[in-house]
């Protein structure tokens, strides 16, 4: 066993121990986003990168082949070229994507709009991509859990060297953040000015045994704090949130 694969272990005898039964919300976004297409779906994947769920989850082979219609837009164009589930893929910017008004009622967006700088275009964007009654899911972190505000307070290159050693991705796969649409408040005023429902709003701890090799020792603190999270006065502390919006069915 390698020393990564050992302190791995090691992260999750002490999960089971102090905060069992939480997953990854990689886990919870892919079965939400599941649980929304069917075989009418109308779909874009906004930052679709190369793959449509996080790498180590079963393929969205099948959830993509009984869509009606899959695209996936990104900026970056060397992602675009290894997406291998999505035929469809367009080169473009969340915000300003060239794709007609309308065009779909299923919009996904997995770790994007943290990215975003200017959240209330990119939502009235999304909008008008939508058909009336289309949904947008996002999965985000949250600005108020200790690890993405600490983010924040990281120089870019110092923080993609640091996600290359955690995660093992490559520095040209992260890019900078703004954390704009990153709290409750944040989300809730952005959807209200776009034009947007808020139907569904999931406040998330998660489950990544990356966070050992950050944190070492320290990360029995991570796992005590995750567990205070589960009192519902400080939900709004999880790591992550997962939000579904809908278009009025009266706005065209």
């Amino acid at each position: 066993m390698t020393f990564r694969n050992s302190l791995c272990q090691a992260y999750w005898r002490l999960e089971k121990v102090i905060d069992p039964g939480v997953v990854n919300s990689q886990q919870n976004y892919a079965d939400l986003v599941r649980s929304w297409i069917d075989s009418d779906s109308e779909w874009l994947d906004m930052g679709c990168g190369h793959d449509v769920f996080a790498p180590w989850l079963p393929s969205a082979a099948n959830v993509v082949a009984k869509s009606k219609l899959v695209v996936g837009l990104d900026y970056d164009l060397e992602s675009l070229k290894k997406h291998n589930l999505i035929r469809n893929r367009v080169r473009g910017d969340v915000m300003n994507p060239p794709c007609r008004d309308g065009a779909f009622n299923r919009i996904t967006a997995n770790m994007v709009m943290e990215h975003v700088a200017d959240p209330i275009l990119a939502l009235t964007q999304v909008r008008r991509l939508l058909k009336p009654s289309g949904v947008f899911i996002f999965h985000t972190p949250n600005y108020w859990h200790y690890a993405a505000f600490f983010a924040s307070l990281i120089p870019q290159r110092l923080k993609n060297k640091i996600i290359q050693f955690t995660e093992g991705r490559r520095e040209d796969d992260v890019f900078p953040t703004f954390y704009r649409l990153n709290t409750v408040k944040d989300i809730t005023e952005a959807a209200r000015k776009a034009g947007f429902k808020i139907l569904e709003f999931h406040k998330l701890s998660c489950s990544s045994s990356s966070t050992i090799f950050v944190l070492g020792p320290l990360v029995v603190v991570d796992l005590m704090l995750r567990r205070l999270t589960r009192w519902k006065p400080l939900e709004s502390f999880r790591a992550n949130f997962i939000v579904v919006l809908q278009k009025p069915e009266d706005v065209v």
